[in-house]
């Protein structure tokens, strides 16, 4: 998510059971049109100059990709690491 934090991990001996197949994303807690239904582009923009995270050179934020449609990436790594799948590098 571009709003959340960001993580390097290294890959754990359980990695092998999904084929050292990792998610490079946090996975979408909202679909792309329910994202436009309910998140405003002036909003979005205002969330992410807020938040110091530029996107497309200054312009607007795409809202299907914007902060509020993801899930917290703390979550998203817990499970990852608890799974013997990954730990983290840097956070």
């Amino acid at each position: 998510s571009m709003g959340d934090t960001s993580y390097i991990l290294f890959a754990e001996p359980g990695a092998a059971r999904s084929l050292y197949s990792v998610n490079h994303g946090c996975g979408r807690r909202m679909s792309r049109k329910a994202a436009r239904d309910n998140f405003s582009q002036s909003g979005v923009n205002r969330q992410m100059r807020e938040l110091n995270v530029m996107v497309n050179a200054g312009g607007d934020v795409p809202i299907d990709e914007s902060p509020g449609c993801y899930k917290e990436s703390a979550l998203v790594i817990d499970a990852v690491v608890q799974a013997g799948l990954a730990r983290v590098a840097y956070e």
